[in-house]
């Protein structure tokens, strides 16, 4: 019996044993061990079984380190300049050239452009309104509530009681997006809690206004950078005017 077992053991190493099962002749390879026993044929099958299950196991552990490799390798490629990059460059920049004339302070009109330009001008327009109406929603909210609490403290002490305002503060900011716009819940946030906790108690009012235009500001000048280049409303109504006309074009 101990030699008939190591012989199948044998044979089955050289891969004759997985031909049997593979190759269609399991009956032919049953019939000749059946001599062998009941439990040496069940150890025969669990053989080739646990054998197989290796061999499955091997080729998906290498399939996963290819995986692995190409990750990596893509993972090194330096990221490129695109069409986008660009855009978002020259919006920023033209808000800075802008204020620089005005001897105005360009950082929230160039955070608003950043902000409002996307890869195409549909998605440009969708963020430039995030953060445009959120700025508006957010200031006015802000606003209101901050002049609640002047004329409870027109000193400006007692600062607690911005704590619980805050909190009227966000939930009513959260309801009037829902009508208003929905993506300016985050900005409206940002600038509520600006004007509530980082504003001087004289200068509320002007600093929420001056918010919200700089921003509008931000957000029409990525809009018209977004629409006058590739992708933008301008080379899209060509694009159907040539189509209407019988122009072909590779806009």
């Amino acid at each position: 019996m101990t030699v008939r077992l190591q012989s199948g053991y044998s044979r089955l190493q050289s891969g004759q044993g997985r031909r049997l099962i593979f190759g269609g002749g399991f009956m032919q390879g049953a019939g000749k061990y059946h001599k062998m026993g009941k439990w040496s044929f069940h150890f025969l099958l669990f053989m080739i079984h646990f054998k197989s299950q290796q061999y499955l196991s091997k080729e998906t552990e290498n399939a996963r380190m290819e995986t692995r490799t190409d990750k990596r390798a893509k993972g090194f490629r330096l990221p490129t300049v695109g069409l986008r990059n660009i855009k978002t460059a020259i919006a920023v920049t033209l808000c800075a050239l802008v204020y620089y004339f005005l001897d105005r302070g360009p950082a929230f009109a160039c955070i608003g452009a950043i902000f409002g330009m996307g890869s195409d001008y549909g998605t440009s327009r969708l963020h430039g309104g995030n953060r445009f109406f959120g700025t508006l929603v957010g200031g006015f909210i802000g606003m209101g509530l901050f002049a609640f609490y002047m004329f409870l403290f027109p000193d400006g002490s007692n600062r607690w009681l911005l704590i619980p305002l805050s909190f009227i503060g966000v939930v009513v900011l959260i309801v009037a997006c829902q009508y208003i716009w929905v993506g300016g819940v985050q900005p409206g946030g940002v600038i509520l809690c600006i004007i509530l906790f980082n504003t001087p108690t004289e200068t509320y009012i002007s600093y929420a206004l001056n918010r919200i235009l700089d921003t509008g500001v931000g957000v029409l000048a990525a809009l018209f950078i977004n629409g006058m280049l590739p992708g933008g409303f301008t080379f899209g109504f060509m694009h159907r005017f040539y189509l209407r006309v019988g122009i072909k074009d590779d806009i």
